[in-house]
Protein backbone atom coordinates (compact mmCIF):
# COMPACT_ATOMS: atom_id res chain seq x y z
CA UNK A 1 0.00 0.00 0.00
CA UNK A 2 1.09 3.49 -1.28
CA UNK A 3 1.86 6.11 1.56
CA UNK A 4 -1.16 8.39 -0.43
CA UNK A 5 -3.61 5.48 0.19
CA UNK A 6 -2.83 4.72 3.51
CA UNK A 7 -3.06 8.17 4.41
CA UNK A 8 -6.61 8.14 2.26
CA UNK A 9 -7.58 4.97 4.68
CA UNK A 10 -6.60 7.11 8.00
CA UNK A 11 -8.96 10.45 6.77
CA UNK A 12 -11.74 7.56 6.37
CA UNK A 13 -11.49 6.81 9.72
CA UNK A 14 -9.92 3.18 9.46
CA UNK A 15 -8.23 2.31 12.67
CA UNK A 16 -6.20 -0.36 10.84
CA UNK A 17 -4.39 2.18 8.61
CA UNK A 18 -4.01 4.42 11.18
CA UNK A 19 -2.07 1.68 13.57
CA UNK A 20 -0.10 1.10 10.10
CA UNK A 21 0.84 4.66 9.62
CA UNK A 22 2.14 4.99 13.33
CA UNK A 23 4.03 1.91 12.54
CA UNK A 24 5.08 2.96 9.88
CA UNK A 25 6.19 6.20 11.01
CA UNK A 26 7.34 6.12 14.29
CA UNK A 27 10.92 5.05 13.89
CA UNK A 28 11.62 8.55 11.47
CA UNK A 29 9.75 10.52 13.53
CA UNK A 30 10.48 9.71 17.35
CA UNK A 31 14.54 9.75 15.77
CA UNK A 32 14.14 13.61 13.77
CA UNK A 33 12.70 14.70 17.33
CA UNK A 34 16.21 13.29 19.39
CA UNK A 35 18.31 14.93 16.07
CA UNK A 36 16.67 18.17 16.82
CA UNK A 37 17.01 18.25 20.27
CA UNK A 38 20.23 16.84 20.08
CA UNK A 39 21.85 19.40 17.45
CA UNK A 40 20.45 22.21 19.86
CA UNK A 41 22.37 21.30 22.60
CA UNK A 42 19.86 20.40 24.66
CA UNK A 43 20.71 18.81 28.52
CA UNK A 44 19.75 14.62 28.87
CA UNK A 45 17.05 15.86 31.18
CA UNK A 46 15.25 17.52 27.76
CA UNK A 47 16.07 14.41 25.75
CA UNK A 48 13.95 12.39 28.19
CA UNK A 49 11.13 15.60 26.58
CA UNK A 50 11.27 13.27 23.49
CA UNK A 51 8.40 11.08 24.02
CA UNK A 52 5.76 13.98 25.01
CA UNK A 53 6.86 15.99 21.82
CA UNK A 54 6.61 12.58 20.15
CA UNK A 55 3.18 12.16 21.40
CA UNK A 56 2.11 15.53 20.55
CA UNK A 57 3.20 15.10 16.72
CA UNK A 58 0.61 12.36 16.26
CA UNK A 59 -1.68 13.85 18.64
CA UNK A 60 -1.60 17.40 16.12
CA UNK A 61 -1.69 15.05 13.20
CA UNK A 62 -5.80 13.57 14.42
CA UNK A 63 -6.97 17.45 15.64
CA UNK A 64 -10.02 19.01 13.87
CA UNK A 65 -10.60 15.59 11.77
CA UNK A 66 -7.15 15.09 10.66
CA UNK A 67 -6.43 18.67 8.97
CA UNK A 68 -3.16 18.52 9.40
CA UNK A 69 -2.66 15.10 7.57
CA UNK A 70 -5.45 16.16 5.05
CA UNK A 71 -2.66 19.12 4.32
CA UNK A 72 -0.20 16.18 2.64
CA UNK A 73 0.04 16.05 -0.96
CA UNK A 74 2.45 13.83 -1.96
CA UNK A 75 4.87 16.07 -3.50
CA UNK A 76 7.68 13.85 -3.51
CA UNK A 77 5.99 10.53 -4.60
Amino acid sequence: MSDFERIQRCLNKDKAAWDEFVEAYSRLIYSAIHGVLKTSGSRPADLERADEIFQSVFLALIQEDFRKLRSYTGKNG
